[in-house]
């Protein structure tokens, strides 16, 4: 694709172009893929082979989120491009070239999103969803958003139980809608889950809760004496030696109320 460019690109290598060979107002013959990408950042306008002004495309949206996404495809001016335009747009962005390669960048660190292309060699992208189901959580359950030029890409998009599917050629806003979509549709699941799962946990709790206020433990009052003091204790049994002797005191009579005193009384009252 022939384009004008218009805007001084970033210093580096973009699929083996150094950008410091082009200047702003110079005419080049760019590959499409990385054509592509300098129209959606700005940086260069198409220009026709006749003399009728150039046709603008629209910018890109800029998305307001970003997120971690793991880039598996085996060409590397797609792969390339595709690095720098989600990173462009505020994505963190791990490349590998096959399945075998991704399942090794998993092991280091775990991406929001998984963009996976079909034919690759080493481990293709059948085999590499099968390897991913069997990792633990969460590995297992990292979204796949499909990247195929295959015919059947939805069927093969269901099959593998895909959030989305991006299908070869795209243009650089498919790609990017398709990862924002897949990115937003993920979180709201996961938080979707974790919601469910405080439900979950609140309801197994509603039995305890729920007899703990129609039955509440039983009250043990303790027993007070008259004005508050300790109660008297009683025992049961033949009595001791000292609750004998207690006994037998108050039982023995006073010297006063026998008849042996009252007579004397008398007798000392005669004599006088």
């Amino acid at each position: 694709m022939r384009l004008r460019i218009t805007r001084q690109p970033p210093a580096g290598d973009i699929a083996d172009l150094v950008t410091d060979d082009l200047h702003v107002g110079g005419i080049y013959e760019l590959d499409t893929l990385v054509a592509s990408l300098f129209l959606a950042e700005g940086w260069a306008e198409p220009v026709s082979s006749s003399d009728e002004p150039p046709v603008l495309l629209q910018a890109v949206e800029v998305l307001p989120f970003g997120g971690v996404v793991l880039l598996v495809d085996d060409e590397p001016a797609l792969r390339h491009f595709a690095r720098i335009l989600l990173s462009h747009h505020g994505y963190d962005v791990l490349v590998a070239r096959d399945g075998k390669e991704a399942i090794g960048r998993l092991s280091s660190r775990c991406p929001d999103l998984i963009v996976l292309d079909l034919h690759m060699p080493v481990m293709n992208g059948w085999q590499f969803r099968a390897e991913q189901r069997r990792l633990p959580s969460p590995l297992a359950s990292i979204p796949v958003l499909l990247m195929t030029g295959e015919v059947d890409a939805d069927a093969c998009a269901a099959t593998l139980d895909a959030i989305g599917v991006v299908k070869k050629p795209f243009a650089p806003n498919a790609l990017l809608d398709a990862v924002g979509a897949a990115i937003r549709q993920h979180r709201t699941n996961r938080e979707m889950a974790q919601t469910l799962a405080r439900a979950d946990a609140v309801v197994a709790r509603l039995p305890e809760i729920t007899d703990s206020r129609t039955n509440p433990p039983p009250h043990r009052a303790t027993p007070i004496g008259r004005n508050g003091a300790a109660p008297a204790v009683f025992r049961h049994g033949p009595p001791g030696p000292s609750q004998r002797s207690a006994t037998a005191d108050r039982n023995a009579p006073r010297r006063d109320d026998g008849p042996g005193a009252n007579g004397d009384a008398r007798n000392d009252l005669i004599a006088s």
